[in-house]
């Protein structure tokens, strides 16, 4: 069953009435009456009434709008959405104009905001902050702190009365009430080679007494004891590689975030370059098109004229008006891509939507020809793309998580050696004198050993970190290798950009000149047989050489613009963007294994994060030809 909802009757009849208006021409209309040709015009005829088309046509679009008005009334709407008024948007011709130069756009970007903001068709959050590298350092710092050592201390104070037999049973004769302290403190540390050394002042009960005590000896009784415990791994657990392998780590981690930042980092500064040349294409199309709009209107001014003095008919008024108003509709088009490439171009600089200004670009497109060096773009890129080099982290990173594993899979077997000196006296600083002579002194040598029988999750954790490496490499070859062909298709991109924006410059050359000479034919056409409408010709010809150079200087623009956002592009693709534009993220060197640096932190980290140079001109030629030729 259909879901269609049926048409009105007045809908039906508007159309009906819509349809024999426009037919009516092919039906009840004479065309010889009411047309112009050669023949009628050479034989003296009387000049073409237009009236009747045109009274034709405002009855149908009477009819039209009678029957659209029962209509409203008729069916059922729903009510319009209720939407706020806003400011009025700003008219682009008439607007003040914000000159902005490349390099304060790039300056304003970086500057503003913490956020990375990317350009891919519209602007988008990246979720990679400035801030993470100061994140992942901070865990550099966690992962170090497993060698800090470790101070605890206790006391614990007991009064205690029993009741009577309590403690030996019925019978026999013992103290129910006593006193009872006990106050310790240790220093543990955990040593790169695993070792755990123990320093502790443990007495077993550091103070005793007997209020019913009957003798004074040892009443009250303090004791004290000096311990030092040292347990040394000698497989499982042992040696610097092991111990230190999570904060290799947390280092390996650390710099696969710091080249994800400077990845981003490249690509919003390849974002607001190509906001930028699109920005300077847009409005170039605009300008393009809004200059030739009163060349536009002054024929339809002329076509009126011919109208009047009878000299055409009507379709040749509203030929030239249909012109005019598709030009406006170009207009309107190439105004609405200008906004669009504002608001991104606002949007990525974090500047608010609107400020009373049109921002127009005055830097330049770079406009000459480059031949990239293939071998030297790919050799760069090995050594300097973001991508490649965190994914060499993430194979540092799955290194020490095999050598982890390959650790778990050895037996437990750990060396232990206790010594410990004693002090026992009625006064506390006689106990601590007598432990500090070392005259009572004890000490304990021992072996422990442990292992899981079949020891199964140990080796399944060695098999999966071996097949992690052996992903990561895998994965790193490949990339390697499609570096290679990502600047094949770029300099194939970019030789088709080039060619095609050399052949709109030469049409944009002949388009001009074909508008130029049109425009003079138009307005002083030649002398001419009377049978010959040359006006009429020259008209067509004006506004066909108007189109082609609008089409002309729009492709041109689009195309010097496609061709700096590809010449951008090589760059972030050989990793070397932020240095074309001497662009320094903080932090910019990710640890190596082996060399970890932990003194950075938030506070070292300047807000956003970008360390970059005033706004000033920017030499696009120079950059792009230096870097693409690296």
């Amino acid at each position: 069953m259909s879901n269609r909802r049926p048409l009105p009757v007045s809908g039906l009849a508007a159309r009906f009435a819509l349809l024999l208006t426009c037919s009516g021409c092919a039906w009840g209309l004479d065309s010889a009456k009411y047309s112009k040709t050669p023949e009628n015009i050479g034989e003296g005829a009387e000049p073409v009434a237009a009236s009747a088309p045109i009274a034709d046509l405002e009855n149908a679009k009477s009819t039209i709008l009678q029957t659209s008005a029962a209509q409203a009334v008729t069916e059922t709407r729903p009510p319009p959405h209720q939407i706020p008024s806003a400011a009025p948007t700003l008219v682009l011709a008439t607007s003040p104009r914000r000159p902005l130069a490349l390099q304060e756009a790039l300056w304003l970007s970086l500057r503003k905001s913490d956020l990375i903001r990317t350009l891919s068709g519209s602007v988008r959050i990246e979720p990679v902050t400035t801030l993470d590298t100061a994140i992942a350092r901070s865990e550099i710092q966690k992962e170090e702190a497993r060698f800090d050592p470790r101070l605890s201390a206790n006391y614990e104070g007991s009064q205690i009365n029993q009741p009577p037999d309590a403690f030996f049973g019925p019978g026999i004769s013992t103290n129910t009430r006593r006193d009872e302290g006990n106050f310790g403190t240790r220093l543990d540390k955990l040593w790169e080679w695993g070792t755990t050394t123990r320093l502790a002042y443990e007495p077993s009960l550091g103070y005793l007494f007997f209020p019913q005590g009957s003798s004074s000896t040892y009443n009250p009784a303090y004791s004290s004891a000096l311990v030092l415990d040292v347990r040394q791994p000698l497989y499982r657990a042992a040696g610097w590689k092991v111990n230190t392998a999570p904060i290799r780590i947390a280092g390996a981690r650390a710099g696969q975030t710091e080249w994800d930042v400077q990845q981003a980092a490249q690509a919003q500064v390849r974002s607001v370059m190509e906001a930028y040349w699109r920005l300077h294409a847009a409005l170039f199309a605009w300008q393009a098109i809004d200059g030739l709009l009163p060349l536009v209107e002054e024929t339809v001014r002329i076509e009126e004229l011919r109208y009047q003095s009878q000299r055409s008919i009507y379709a040749d008024v509203a030929r030239a008006s249909s012109s005019l108003e598709a030009l406006r509709r170009q207009r309107a088009q190439a105004e609405l891509s200008v906004r669009q490439a504002e608001f991104n171009m606002r949007q990525l600089m974090g500047l608010p939507a609107s400020d009373g200004a049109v921002l127009v670009p005055v830097d330049m497109p770079y406009g000459a020809r480059i031949e990239p060096n293939i071998e030297q773009l790919v050799q760069t890129a090995h050594q300097r793309r973001p991508d490649l080099n965190r994914r060499r982290a993430r194979r540092d990173e799955q290194d020490w998580k095999l050598v982890v594993a390959q650790n778990g899979v050895l037996p437990q077997l750990d060396l232990r050696a206790l010594y410990r000196t004693n002090g026992l006296d009625s006064r506390l600083d006689d106990s601590l004198d007598q432990m500090s002579a070392f005259q009572y002194t004890d000490w304990t040598l021992g072996v422990e050993f442990s292992m899981p029988l079949g020891n199964r999750r140990a080796k399944a954790d060695l098999q999966a970190a071996e097949l992690q490496l052996m992903r990561e490499l895998a994965l790193i070859r490949g990339f390697e290798e499609q570096v290679t062909f990502d600047f094949l298709s770029l300099a194939a991109e970019l030789r088709a950009t080039w060619e095609s924006y050399e052949s709109s410059a030469r049409q944009v050359q002949h388009a001009q000149e074909w508008l130029r000479l049109s425009r003079i034919r138009y307005s002083a056409p030649p002398a001419a047989n009377r049978g010959d409408d040359w006006l009429l010709i020259a008209l067509y010809d004006y506004q066909n050489s108007m189109q082609a150079w609008i089409n002309a200087v729009t492709a041109s623009s689009r195309n010097l613009a496609d061709y700096n956002i590809l010449l951008t592009r090589i760059d972030e693709a050989q990793g070397t963007l932020l240095d074309v534009y001497q662009i320094s993220v903080a932090g910019s060197q990710p640890p190596q294994a082996g060399q970890v640096e932990t003194t950075a932190g938030p506070d070292a980290l300047p807000s956003p994060g970008y360390a970059v140079g005033q706004p000033g001109p920017v030499q696009s030629a120079s950059y792009h030809q230096n870097s693409v030729r690296r």
